[in-house]
């Protein structure tokens, strides 16, 4: 068994331990189709005003364009229209920011994005363009992400002046306000999660439930080694990893141990949680199907390579990577592999689903985002950086925000996923969020 001396990767344990648009509103299909109308007007102004406007709307209007462009005749018209969906390709870049080293995952809430770094600074965004609504400057580092409670945001920082620290910040999500702290002396913590109007927090071998109003502690799990991976929540129910190589099971109510589940490595990744069944991945390669009711094994899958993430899960289908860079689709029901893509790099963050399309992350020198078919993984489209980053991108609306080093990007998908995604460490299953919108007409 791994001790607390033979501990992961420092990196990987802040991955793991910090382990929803840009969501524009859809514009109805007639404004759309009038500015298009526009385009093809003898008055230059009205043509340039109407160009403007289209552009104002951003890529919620594509759709309405590309049908517009089908039933246009007019070839300066279809020139304009094309050269706008050629800016609103998916896959490129909808705005960025300078944020200073982001490793925790974003929040984002309609058209707020929340983001925390490691340079000593919380800031508010503006989901539809990325200007800063506020910032707020925290005096140490923050390695876990934050999290959106009732308009509120919590935030851990993990270092102050060079030492450990541990103090749980709660700020008015409007202004930046703290309202309240409380401290843990710790730099080692899971990322929170909110469920079942509670805080469950993970640091050190602690598992606690926090009131989120007051900071007051509910009650306190204590296990026998590192809580390394996220907490999940369902049913009544908080899964979480511990370094001892089990994944636990507790009565959010009141701590209680339910049952554990031993695997045989460390357990970073976490669980998420369907119905009434729990998947999780392990370092010894396994992704595994548990009864949530009482841990026991449904099936389980060897990758052959360690798994460091948690796993998504979407209707029947569940996906994993790993440390080989192979990205699999499981059958939920009974584990066999549907099929596998082989990012060429290492898998250290959970994917995204939404729309009948799945987004992973992978490094090898640089950061490089697929998006790829659910069902067949053929790649639609992928966005690179230049440099390697350990990365955690979060699917909303429209856009898939993504952190690294100096820079926060918000990327075009083209899709019309859900614009709050209450996901934690990119998996919407963690936290119990509803099922991905359809498709856009």
């Amino acid at each position: 068994m791994l001790s607390r001396k033979k501990s992961v990767p420092k990196f990987l344990l802040i991955l793991v331990l910090s382990a929803a648009s840009a969501a524009t509103v859809e514009q109805p299909s007639a404004e759309v189709h009038q500015w298009v109308r526009q385009l093809s007007h003898d008055d230059f102004d009205r043509r340039a005003a109407a160009l403007q406007e289209l552009v104002k709307l951003g890529d919620a209007a594509a759709p309405a364009v590309r049908q517009a462009l089908s039933a246009s005749q007019d070839t300066e018209v279809r020139s304009r229209l094309e050269d706008l969906l050629k800016k609103w390709r998916n896959g490129s870049i909808a705005w960025e920011f300078e944020a200073g080293y982001v490793f925790g995952i974003p929040v984002v809430d309609n058209d707020r994005v929340f983001v925390a770094n490691k340079d000593n600074y919380v800031y508010h965004l503006d989901a539809r363009d990325g200007h800063k609504v506020w910032r707020k400057r925290m005096d140490g580092l923050m390695y876990a992400h934050p999290v959106l409670h009732d308009n509120k945001l919590y935030v851990i920082r993990t270092r102050k002046e060079g030492h450990k620290d541990g103090t749980l910040f709660c700020l008015n999500a409007d202004s930046g306000e703290t309202l309240w702290t409380s401290f843990y002396d710790s730099q080692n913590f899971a990322g929170p999660i909110a469920a079942d109007g509670k805080l469950f927090l993970a640091s050190e071998e602690n598992v606690y439930c926090i009131k989120p109003e007051t900071g007051e502690p509910l009650w306190k799990f204590t296990g026998p080694d590192l809580m390394v991976s996220a907490p999940s929540f369902a049913d009544g129910k908080v899964i979480v990893g511990n370094l001892d190589q089990n994944l636990y099971c507790l009565d959010a109510a009141s701590g209680q141990k339910l049952w554990s589940f031993k695997t045989g490595d460390t357990v970073t990744g976490g669980a998420a949680i369907s119905g009434n069944t729990v998947y999780a991945t392990s370092q010894d390669g396994n992704v595994y199907s548990l009864n949530l009711a009482d841990g026991k094994k449904q099936w389980s899958f060897q990758t052959h390579t360690r798994l460091y993430a948690s796993p998504a899960v979407s209707g029947e289908r569940v996906y994993a990577g790993g440390d080989d860079g192979q990205f699999y689709c499981l059958n939920a029901r009974d584990g066999k592999e549907l099929w596998k893509f082989d990012t060429g790099g290492t898998i250290y963050g959970s994917p995204s689903i939404a729309c009948g399309q799945v987004f992973v992350g992978s490094i090898n020198n640089k950061l490089t985002l697929y998006c790829l078919d659910a069902e067949d993984a053929t790649k639609c489209w992928t966005f690179e950086t230049k440099e390697a980053g350990y990365a955690l991108p979060v699917l909303s609306g429209r856009r898939l925000y993504v952190g690294y080093h100096s820079t926060f990007w918000s990327v075009r998908t083209g899709l019309n996923a859900p614009a709050r995604w209450t996901m934690c460490c990119g998996n919407a299953a963690r936290t119990g969020s509803t099922t991905p919108a359809p498709p856009p007409k």
